[in-house]
């Protein structure tokens, strides 16, 4: 869902903008979980989409933020068919740290929230569809 809050659309191509969440350099999750017989390797992140879109007009500032759920195990199924969220060794803490820190150096912050292509469609239904808690777990902090 999109929000053109005081009419911050269209983005200037002008000083620093803070890309956060767990979605936002997640390429092989953009085709959706429909299109099992994508070809990955022609999908574009959110990361590189902004990149491409902004050049070196911005600064463009990235954090993981958090991850996708708390539960690794969870987070791996969540990721079939060779769609990694490259959970490394940081703690969500120091994840969090880490996007409060370019927020506050941000003239605006976008966020790269939801759920995985595997988290929904058939036979992925979820009983409750709100954002997990560990990625609001973000938003309540700014």
């Amino acid at each position: 869902m999109l929000k053109n809050q005081n009419n911050i659309l269209p983005l200037k191509k002008s000083g620093t903008i803070a890309l956060i969440g767990p979605l936002a350099d997640a390429k092989e999750n953009m085709p959706g979980t429909w299109s099992v017989a994508a070809d990955f390797s022609k999908a574009i992140s959110v990361l590189q989409g902004l990149n491409e879109t902004v050049g070196n007009k911005v600064k463009l500032l990235y954090a993981k933020g958090s991850f996708l759920d708390d539960d690794s195990v969870f987070e791996q199924r969540a990721g079939m068919f060779g769609k990694s969220f490259n959970r490394d060794g940081r703690t969500k803490e120091q994840l969090l740290q880490e996007a409060l820190n370019i927020a506050s150096q941000s003239d605006v912050v976008i966020a790269a929230l939801g759920e995985s292509a595997e988290m929904t469609g058939e036979s992925s239904s979820r009983s409750n569809i709100e954002i997990p808690q560990t990625q609001k777990n973000y938003w309540l902090h700014y």
